[in-house]
């Protein structure tokens, strides 16, 4: 089996801290790639470690983001990362960056979720035009709600018991959450969403 095709439940994607998981399976959905997944964690780790350092060294905000990013299709595979570090990232950080005093951690960078933190502010505008490709945007306003409704503990419950149970689910969680349709629907009709998945919970 391909590697692109391998698939977990997602109430494994929660046995581990949960300060080192990324977003992946935090919209309701059935399954996951564990190994994207898996680079995915490391960027988050990366991100809680070094994302307070992308002013002295720039090179690193294109990578923890795409190391991170939420359309899992373009997130780095852990050899791409390794030679965007070795061909991007090292080279042009100069040994003044490499030499200059770290910036203190901030509360910002330790305790703003890796995907709300902004690793690019502050940088030099070309610098940011020229990486743009690479840039995370923010997460949308549809996404926030998702994630809000599914921390809820009937929701995850129900949702991490048709994970078990799931033997076919389609790997289009993120082109729906992104979709229009889906987009219009959240922003239009919160209050029709949030009583459709409580009722949806509650049934036994």
């Amino acid at each position: 089996m391909p590697l692109e095709d391998c698939r977990l439940p997602s109430h494994v994607s929660f046995n581990t801290l949960y300060d080192q998981v990324p977003a992946d399976t935090f919209h309701g959905e059935f399954d996951f790639n564990p190994f994207p997944f898996d680079v995915g964690m490391m960027g988050v780790m990366f991100c809680k470690a070094f994302q307070q350092l992308t002013r002295t060294a720039p090179m690193l905000a294109p990578l923890l983001d795409r190391m991170t990013t939420r359309n899992v299709d373009q997130r780095f595979k852990a050899s791409e990362a390794l030679q965007f570090f070795e061909q991007y990232v090292v080279p042009l950080t100069t040994e003044d960056q490499m030499s200059s005093p770290a910036p203190e951690p901030t509360m910002d960078s330790e305790y703003v979720p890796y995907d709300y933190y902004d690793r690019w502010q502050g940088l030099d505008p070309e610098f940011v035009e020229k990486w743009v490709a690479y840039r995370e945007p923010p997460v949308p306003r549809h996404v926030q709600f998702l994630r809000y409704i599914c921390e809820y503990r009937q929701v995850h419950g129900l949702l991490a018991a048709a994970s078990v149970g799931a033997s076919a689910v389609t790997y289009a969680t993120y082109r729906y959450l992104n979709s229009a349709k889906t987009i219009n629907w959240v922003v239009r009709s919160p209050k029709d969403v949030a009583l459709m998945l409580v009722k949806k919970a509650a049934t036994p």
